[in-house]
């Protein structure tokens, strides 16, 4: 995806007409995870729609791509909260939160509303508020 000169960065637009596939590639990498895996248990793809997908390199749906947009979003919160440390962040959003009933972050946020939940907890260590 390559952008004209002097055109403005538009991630709804990019949302709304479907990220790469590479998108969710690299952001799986980024999290620690198996390609694969990420799409099946974050996207919510079957295994014959990331067989299918991986085989013909097609855009992400509109759903798709704001999940994706919602964990890179989550893995820079989570980033910021450990003084930079992308592997610190990692290891955060993989493991068992007590805030969030003993699911990791990234379970949680499979839904908005988890998602939401789990900013608000980042937010809240943030400022010292113990959750």
């Amino acid at each position: 995806m390559r952008f004209k000169k002097g055109e403005v960065f538009n991630l709804e637009k990019l949302v709304k007409i479907g990220l790469p596939l590479s998108a969710g590639e690299n952001l799986a990498k980024h999290l620690g995870i198996e390609p694969k895996d990420f799409f099946k248990r974050f996207l919510g793809m079957s295994d014959s729609t990331v067989r299918r997908w991986f085989k013909r390199d097609q855009l992400l749906s509109t759903r798709e791509s704001d999940r994706v947009v919602r964990y890179a979003h989550l893995l820079s919160l989570a980033t910021n909260l450990m003084s930079g440390s992308e592997e610190d962040a990692r290891t955060w959003l993989s493991s068992s939160v007590y805030a969030l009933g003993t699911s990791t972050p990234l379970e949680t946020a499979v839904t908005e509303t988890g998602a939401r939940r789990v900013e608000d907890l980042i937010v809240a260590l943030e400022r010292g508020i113990f959750s």
